[in-house]
């Protein structure tokens, strides 16, 4: 949708998101790309690594369902939206503050709080989704997704260079690397302060039943919880959702699978440093900011159904070319692959989840899906360290591609139902 055809508040909300977005990259790409080798560094295991990814999926379980309802009842959710994001980035501020500590806590005590920092972050995304979904018409959401990815990309790669390369060439022994993560922990929570402005900026549409806004609002806690087990018997009604909910849990287990596999094998099999790590982000990274707007057209003439079983395909074949990748050079090379797929992946992923979700109570319904790919995040990040532990890194990965397979597989058989079902409702 080009942007001539939007309004000037919606091009400034547009603009304004894409400011907000590429704030939130900075956050993230100057700090997560690290977290591995930073906790290894800590003296931490390959346990740590795995914890990384599923202790915050276990926060996000406990968070993400009340946090939805609770989110739910505000008509205008703006503010609880900035509150959320601010509580979240309030703990980079926190994790420069690790290193201080007595060094047996320091790799635990990263970890716990990288755990906890999801509870507020994992319902800021949600409330995000759900805020977003409002001030942005269906009909514009794909190109204001795209571009906002695409910016917040080229944004992130160059980041993540200036970082790895920060690290890996400036700092001339261990301690002083560690006093350069102080530094951009804190430069990610005066970032995230940004991040909170932007989004503040942002005007919402007014709705017009403001009496009843009210009411909700004067709703007690009690009660809202009440509405909310009675809404759960409405979900199983869903069956569009719940079919793609289930496809899409199947995917997420193989990726989260490989998540801290993909780590431990640039780290400890090709012996990647901060410099490494971050050419390979910003490979990654670069072909996603590429393909943005040509997986947005391609998702807006085939539909977003086909584009997800397609870019899912991609990503399956990661963990199989990893395996194959015996120097990072070559590793390097096969992320372009990594980069085009996922691009696609995330834009309609979003966009699936954002249609599929019942409007009414559509927060509810994505954090309750949230909640589920959380709890897969729990466990598959650990059953990955245990295979690698058991039988090897290589078999890990291929294990970890079995299972987006046959996500893939879910994905491309729930694109022929409901292609079936659109001829019989044509035929009807």
């Amino acid at each position: 949708m080009p942007i001539t055809s939007i309004d000037s508040q919606l091009k400034r909300n547009i603009f304004l998101t894409v400011i907000a977005g590429a704030a939130t990259t900075i956050i993230f790409n100057l700090t997560n790309p690290f977290f591995s080798l930073f906790v290894l560094r800590l003296g931490g295991t390959n346990y740590h690594v795995a914890w990384l990814s599923s202790l915050p999926g276990l926060a996000a379980v406990l968070a993400l369902i009340p946090g939805g309802a609770f989110v739910d009842q505000f008509t205008y959710k703006k503010n609880i939206t900035c509150l959320l994001i601010a509580a979240s980035r309030f703990f980079y501020f926190c994790l420069a503050l690790v290193p201080f500590l007595p060094p047996a806590w320091q790799a635990t005590t990263f970890v716990i709080l990288i755990g906890m920092m999801r509870l507020p972050g994992s319902v800021s995304e949600i409330a995000w989704q759900s805020f977003f979904a409002d001030f942005v018409p269906e009909i514009h959401r794909g190109y204001a997704l795209a571009q906002k990815q695409r910016i917040s990309t080229i944004i992130g790669m160059i980041v993540t260079f200036l970082a790895g390369q920060i690290l890996s060439h400036i700092p001339g022994t261990d301690l002083e690397r560690l006093r350069f993560y102080q530094a951009f922990f804190i430069i990610a929570f005066i970032v995230g302060c940004i991040e909170v402005y932007a989004n503040l900026m942002i005007k919402e549409p007014c709705y017009e039943n403001e009496e009843e806004t009210k009411a909700l609002s004067r709703t007690s806690l009690k009660k809202r919880f009440q509405l909310l087990f009675s809404s759960f018997k409405n979900i199983p009604q869903a069956k569009r959702f719940l079919i793609f909910a289930i496809c899409s849990i199947i995917f997420h287990f193989g990726w989260q699978m490989g998540w801290p596999l993909f780590s431990l094998y640039q780290i400890k099999h090709l012996n990647a440093t901060e410099a490494w790590l971050a050419t390979i982000s910003v490979i990654t990274s670069l072909t996603s900011a590429l393909s943005y707007n040509y997986w947005n057209k391609f998702a807006n003439k085939y539909g977003n159904d086909i584009t997800l079983a397609i870019t899912g395909l991609g990503m399956a074949f990661t963990p199989v070319l990893y395996a194959s990748s015996k120097t990072l050079p070559i590793l390097a090379s096969v992320t372009t692959i990594v980069g085009i797929s996922t691009a696609g992946f995330i834009l309609t992923l979003m966009n699936i989840t954002l249609l599929e979700a019942p409007k009414f109570q559509r927060t509810l319904y994505i954090a309750c899906y949230n909640t589920a790919i959380n709890i897969s995040a729990i466990f598959a990040p650990n059953v990955g360290v245990y295979i690698n532990d058991r039988w090897g890194i290589h078999t890990a990965l291929l294990a970890a591609a079995f299972f987006r397979f046959l996500g893939v597989i879910a994905f491309f058989i729930r694109y022929k139902y409901h292609t079936h079902e659109k001829k019989q409702h044509t035929v009807a």
